[in-house]
């Protein structure tokens, strides 16, 4: 098994602050341009995403309407009947639990 190893040394050291805490945080989200548009399209399942997550804000409207994956869906409902459009990036968030005090 001398194939399979890894070279990767961390640096720098933990600063000790939680991403769940960062007030200006963002996340990779799939998006495409397009010149139609003045938000970018956005390329996964907004479903259950936390909001403070994108990197954009359309005071207009929610970020479902930017959502490729229902167009994708209205358009191959036939074909695909309950399942996901394929195609498209998976974006998964765990945010920590909140312990009320």
């Amino acid at each position: 098994m001398d194939r399979f190893h890894s070279t990767y040394k961390a640096v720098g050291s933990d600063q000790g602050i939680p991403f769940s805490s960062v007030a200006s945080r963002s996340a990779y989200i799939p998006q495409v341009t397009s010149t139609l548009f003045a938000y970018p399209l956005i390329a996964c399942n907004t479903d259950n995403l936390d909001e403070e997550l994108y990197d954009f804000t359309d005071p207009e409207r929610e970020y479902r309407f930017y959502d490729l994956t229902k167009d994708a869906k209205k358009l191959l409902a036939s074909v695909l009947r309950e399942q996901e459009p394929p195609g498209f990036s998976r974006v998964k968030h765990y945010p920590p639990d909140v312990k009320e005090k």
